[in-house]
């Protein structure tokens, strides 16, 4: 026990960390070789670490007993990865201490030790609530999304995306902290690493799960809220067009596919859904679904889809009802505007070839009910500048940019 205090205090080892599971992770952070005589050297070793503070009893941790539980069932069905288990988890003592051992041994190289790394990793989850109830709901969040994963210390371990997602965690308050060059740097290692590139300034919530992970790229001022699910060889990028808050904004419960692509600023609603290999350009309404390049909408309800543009149609014709009253319209305009609304609206009971309630000489409605409903909101507001004419619309403020006709955009422009 001796020998083996003298030779990690007084022995600088020259080597970089090395992937050979024989050569023990543990030592290589200046912490003694994994036996079960020094196992309590290696806590001694993480508490002076911070300095004489205590460390977080894991008594009172359900999640970490259960990974430590987990850990000696596996260390049982493989005696061959004794020293891998005691150096990662049976020898510390708590889900930060653990973490922060396992990234600076993947992070660290031959310019920056991992004994420098860990410093600074456990200082930070050792400080910061957040990030250690993040963790806990991250493990949960995959452990019950990802039929892959079977276990909580099967995650802990192996799993890059689990992995890079809480180094971007300790980069961020690093960044928090203006302490750029060192968040920076370890970008650049969990991009080497795990090859996932999350600029440091990124905002990412709870519950997150990066399935297989290869190949995510996170802007800097992209946001991301919480119980969000990412597969690989997604990009939350900019445009390339314009500076400053240039990112997306993704809601809560958002599952995005593989290889999706989300470009500017534009929001994506909670419950929503990205297909995979989709370019989306536009905002997504909540629980709505987007497929395609560029992306569209698909499936779910109508007013739903229009909102993914602007207001619902039935807000558009509140509005302009409201509107044309306000500006003493006529009553039979208004009275009629009414019946239009509420045929367009009828829509428990859809029959084929239903009757128009009469309207304005120059106002023509599709008579097949069936077409009606299932018409474009631009089909809408064009026979609606037939109904009262274009020009009222624009004095109305009545103007959905994207499906503007021909004869409006040219009102628009004058």
């Amino acid at each position: 026990m001796v020998a083996c205090v003298d030779s990690s205090r007084n022995k600088t080892s020259m080597s970089p960390f090395s992937l050979d599971p024989i050569k023990n992770q543990c030592r290589v952070s200046k912490f003694c070789k994994p036996n079960l005589s020094s196992i309590l050297f290696c806590n001694d070793c993480l508490t002076k670490a911070r300095d004489g503070d205590e460390v977080d009893d894991d008594d009172d941790d359900v999640l970490w007993l259960k990974i430590k539980e987990e850990a000696q069932f596996d260390l049982e069905q493989e005696p061959i990865l004794s020293r891998y288990y005691f150096s990662l988890i049976l020898s510390q003592t708590s889900i930060e201490s653990a973490l922060a051992n396992h990234l600076a041994a993947k992070l660290g190289n031959m310019n920056i030790s991992s004994h420098a790394l860990f410093e600074v990793f456990y200082g930070i989850l050792a400080e910061d609530f957040e990030i250690r109830t993040a963790i806990r709901g991250d493990l949960k969040a995959i452990k019950e999304k990802d039929p892959a994963c079977i276990s909580y210390v099967h995650c802990f371990l192996n799993f890059k995306g689990f992995l890079a997602c809480q180094s971007h965690r300790i980069a961020h308050k690093l960044w928090s902290q203006n302490r750029t060059t060192l968040a920076l740097l370890i970008q650049s290692r969990v991009s080497e690493v795990f090859a996932v590139d999350i600029h440091p300034g990124a905002k990412i919530g709870k519950g997150i799960v990066f399935d297989h992970a290869t190949g995510i790229v996170i802007g800097e001022t992209c946001v991301i809220g919480n119980y969000v699910t990412i597969l690989h060889n997604v990009t939350l990028g900019g445009t390339g067009k314009v500076s400053g808050d240039r990112h997306p904004k993704i809601g809560d419960g958002v599952f995005i596919g593989a290889g999706s692509s989300i470009l500017g600023n534009v929001g994506i609603g909670n419950g929503a859904k990205i297909g995979a290999a989709s370019v989306v350009l536009k905002e997504v309404p909540a629980n709505a679904t987007a497929v395609g390049n560029p992306a569209r909408l698909v499936g779910g309800n109508r007013f739903a889809r229009s909102r993914a543009h602007g207001s619902s149609w039935v807000e558009l014709n509140s509005r302009f009802l409201r509107k044309l009253i306000q500006q003493d319209a006529d009553a039979e305009s208004a009275h009629c505007f009414k019946q239009h609304t509420r045929f367009y609206f009828k829509l428990l009971r859809p029959q084929a070839n239903a009757r128009v309630p009469p309207g304005p000489p120059k106002f023509q409605l599709m008579g097949n009910m069936n077409k009606l409903m299932s018409a474009a909101p631009h089909r809408a507001l064009w026979n609606l500048s037939k109904m009262y004419g274009p020009l009222m619309l624009l004095k109305l403020g009545f103007v959905p940019c994207p499906w503007l006709s021909p004869q409006l955009k040219l009102l628009r422009r004058s």
